[in-house]
């Protein structure tokens, strides 16, 4: 099962899909009751840190939009980095998911 899978034996589990509209994108999301939890903080380098990127218009206005969220700008000095013709950025949600906002 899933649950002896990841380690979490005895665990309760349920499970989630969704497809992304007009894709073949789907998603599967698990959730987990039963099992110790304890807060961390994975950085983008870490082995296996899940990070999403957006897509954005102006990324200066979505890191406010994520700072006035109650989200953090995770990429080293605070700024947005040179990524070819355009600038990224790295910040971390509310609820700790690192994304990736790019032009």
């Amino acid at each position: 099962t899933i649950a002896s899978l990841i380690g979490a034996e005895g665990a309760q589990w349920r499970i989630s899909t969704a497809k992304l509209p007009g894709t073949e994108v789907d998603f599967e999301f698990l959730e987990f009751k039963s099992v110790p939890r304890k807060p961390f903080d994975l950085r983008v380098p870490d082995p296996g840190s899940p990070a999403v990127s957006i897509h954005v218009k102006d990324v200066e206005s979505a890191m406010k939009a994520v700072a006035a969220g109650g989200g953090s700008i995770v990429t080293r000095g605070g700024e947005p980095v040179k990524l070819g013709a355009g600038m990224g950025v790295f910040v971390r949600d509310p609820n700790g998911l690192l994304i990736e906002l790019i032009p």
